[in-house]
């Protein structure tokens, strides 16, 4: 650790020495029941449709209803909107739906949502961003006031998983007349939290749903209010909840949990999540000229990481070194396919076949975990790659990426929920920004997802997960650890999917 990063961290032990004795951390929250949260994520939107990070998709949950619900503990798919459900025909899921639950506004849900939002979701013209959530529907019926029929386009195996983690339903009296802009800035759904004030890109605040409808998996809050703020500097988040201003904060690196395990009135807990890390090239459409379009300059990048240094000294915590594309406890993820150990020497080999054995200059993106991002950087310039970090919110980074202005990105994937590896490859090569126009790569991808059984689906993925080790399109580094700091006043059991579960959280 630098200097500089000793020096703030005592300055915020002292702020915190000198504080205790005026406000424990979270006092205030608990006193006025409401939790306080901070994050670096910037929420622009909340039609979250149009959200591709986690943090959007935790405010969804809280916010939003969706049709089926998974248990995060036993990853058992529960009904939630519908009671009920069957697939009537191969492709052909019949659903029956609840009659006692009520929107935001106090109308009452029907068929009639459910058909709108997944026409609205599921028309390409719409442009969601996560396309691979509904473009395997075919087409939505009304059967009768609570009954619908989903028509999908083939035999996909992962519907439930969908249906569950990213369709949240909409109510058609509402979306229908305000559009995305109008939800946006008052989102309406059935959720057990309402959305009471939300700032684009700044803060939301929740409400409890006192209406929330009995029976539901996910249960009516504890806490009755939930303010969320974007403070994008960690020692800011750090130093709030050491001094009571907020309740809870995560994505921590090893150092910083570390050190405040020491802290009087703060609990750390660590798990090791869906989330997986990695380098991702853009060999489709990168910026024109990009070394990143030759495999064997992606072969060379992969070479020169030192993934078990980056785990073992840096990352550190519960994490383990990945050696495929999706997160091996997936339905699906076949381990072990990405055999590129540490070779400086190998590295430099292929540069120079290449074509660049002096190396050449390259732009590297990254969005969060900005110290992994500078290791790999200085990892790349071992062999020559003379790197520049661009840092930025995930927004931007991922407009970006789609424009084709970037050649390769620091990423992470936590699968917003979805335990199923074909989720996870359908997003990914299968979605218009796909990075690999490889059909056999997007054929089995496809194969997989309409697999008869779980061995034929397997059988299908590994291929399409060999395929990509070979062409090295991506660099798998690690699964990442989940490190949460909170109050020790509140009970709020981590979550294991980059989902955050506000409604699960309670005062002690």
């Amino acid at each position: 650790m630098t200097s500089s990063v000793l020096s703030k961290w005592t300055c915020l032990l002292l702020a915190a020495a000198m504080t205790t004795a005026v406000a424990s951390p979270a006092a205030a929250g608990k006193d006025d029941d409401t939790l306080n949260i901070a994050w670096e994520a910037s929420i622009p939107t909340l039609d979250f449709y149009f959200l591709s990070i986690d943090e959007g998709y935790s405010v969804a949950q809280s916010v939003c209803d969706a049709l089926v619900f998974r248990d995060p503990a036993t990853q058992e798919i529960k009904p939630l909107l519908a009671s009920a459900w069957e697939w009537s025909a191969p492709k052909q899921l019949d659903m029956t739906l609840r009659s006692d639950v009520k929107f935001h506004d106090g109308e009452s849900f029907d068929a009639d949502d459910v058909v709108y939002t997944l026409k609205w979701a599921s028309d390409p013209a719409t442009g969601v961003s996560g396309q691979y959530m509904v473009d395997w529907i075919a087409g939505v019926e009304k059967l009768g006031p609570d009954r619908i029929r989903i028509t999908t386009k083939d035999d996909n195996k992962a519907v439930l998983d969908q249906l569950a983690a990213g369709v949240p339903i909409y109510p058609e009296h509402y979306h229908g007349k305000v559009g995305t802009e109008g939800f946006s800035r008052q989102p309406i759904c059935s959720g057990p939290y309402k959305v009471e004030s939300a700032e684009a890109g700044s803060s939301i605040t929740l409400v409890r749903n006192e209406d929330y409808f009995e029976g539901s998996p996910k249960g009516k809050p504890a806490v009755g209010k939930v303010v969320i703020r974007s403070v994008q500097d960690a020692n800011t988040r750090i130093a709030e909840l050491m001094t009571g201003k907020i309740d809870w904060i995560y994505q921590l690196t090893a150092d910083q949990a570390e050190k405040m395990k020491s802290l009087p009135g703060i609990r750390i807990e660590q798990v090791l999540g869906t989330r997986i890390a990695y380098l991702m090239f853009n060999p489709v459409n990168p910026p024109e000229n990009s070394p990143v379009k030759d495999p064997k300059v992606r072969q060379a990048i992969a070479h020169a990481i030192d993934r078990d240094s980056l785990v073992n000294h840096l990352v550190r915590g519960v994490s383990v070194r990945l050696d495929t594309f999706c997160q091996p406890v997936m339905t699906g993820c076949i381990d072990k396919v990405f055999d590129y150990p540490y070779d400086v020497e190998a590295a430099r080999k292929l540069l120079a076949e290449a074509g660049y054995a002096e190396g050449f200059d390259l732009d590297i993106f990254a969005y969060r975990d900005r110290h992994v991002t500078e290791a790999l950087i200085g990892d790349l310039q071992k062999v020559g790659i003379r790197a520049n970090l661009n840092y930025m919110q995930y927004s931007s980074l991922d407009e970006n990426w789609k424009q084709g202005r970037l050649p390769i990105a620091h990423q992470t994937w936590a699968g917003h929920g979805l335990m199923d590896a074909g989720n996870h490859l359908s997003s990914h090569y299968l979605a218009p920004d796909s990075i690999t126009t490889d059909e056999r790569i997007k054929d089995l991808v496809r194969e997989g997802n309409a697999g008869a059984t779980q061995e034929a689906r397997d059988e299908a993925y590994g291929k399409a997960l060999a395929l990509l080790a070979e062409g090295a399109y991506w660099v798998p580094l690690y699964i990442v650890t989940d490190s949460f700091a909170m109050s020790d006043q509140l009970t709020f059991a981590p979550s294991t999917d980059g989902i955050v579960r506000f409604y699960t959280a309670q005062w002690n």
